[in-house]
């Protein structure tokens, strides 16, 4: 498989042999730092609880939106 950016080839790949495979181009890794992978994630996401929220009937929105009962 060839890559191409702005009409110039810049990568070409091997075809894989199973469907799904990844098949990196040699050294194209080589500039990108890795990290310490001893240290601990840090947290993209933390829960957070639900805002209280007015319960009212459905009939107060029919009332607003001028809904006709028929």
């Amino acid at each position: 498989m060839e890559v191409f950016s702005a009409g110039v080839r810049v990568a070409v790949h091997p075809k894989a042999v199973l469907p799904g495979t990844v098949v990196p181009l040699t050294g194209q890794w080589d500039e990108i730092p890795v990290g310490d992978s001893s240290r601990p994630k840090p947290v993209l996401a933390l829960p957070v609880s639900s805002p209280e929220v007015e319960v009212r009937p459905l009939k107060v929105y029919d009332n607003f939106a001028e809904v006709n009962d028929y």
